[in-house]
């Protein structure tokens, strides 16, 4: 790879096992190359531990972003796809459904306000059948 400095084992002329990835943008990628599972640091701050294909995240996996929130679940082509939960430092949730990246099906989030909606989505939003819960417990049904 261009611009990096690779220090770990090799085998055959391949890297394999444990090895470190310094590239000269400040990511550092760290993996146990005959396994899949991989972990990089990028120079932002954030980070992926997980399974790659190709180069991309693909597969189970954690994201942690520079600004706190993570993401653990379902990976494809280098997108949240799949399940998954992401969390915010200050307790806020979504739990379910990601299509291309997006929130997309059944899911759950907590608001900051302490309101919880569960039902479905669409590139993002609510949208269909689902309930909202007050922080107080009232529910109230939400119809199309």
């Amino acid at each position: 790879m261009k611009n990096s400095v690779y220090e770990g084992e090799w085998a055959e002329g391949s890297k394999h096992g444990s090895g470190v990835l310094f590239y000269s943008s400040g990511d550092i990628y760290q993996s146990e190359w005959q396994t899949g599972y991989h972990h990089k640091l990028y120079a932002d701050g954030s980070s992926y531990a997980g399974e790659w294909l190709d180069g991309l995240w693909h597969g189970k996996g954690e994201l942690r972003y520079a600004d706190g929130k993570s993401f653990t679940g379902e990976f494809h082509e280098g997108q949240r796809h799949g399940r998954g939960l992401l969390k915010d430092l200050d307790g806020c949730f979504y739990e379910g459904e990601y299509a291309r990246g997006k929130r997309h099906g059944w899911g759950r989030t907590l608001y900051i306000t302490g309101h919880l909606y569960e039902g479905e989505w669409s590139q993002d939003k609510r949208a269909g059948r689902g309930v909202m819960y007050d922080p107080d417990g009232t529910r109230h049904d939400i119809r199309p």
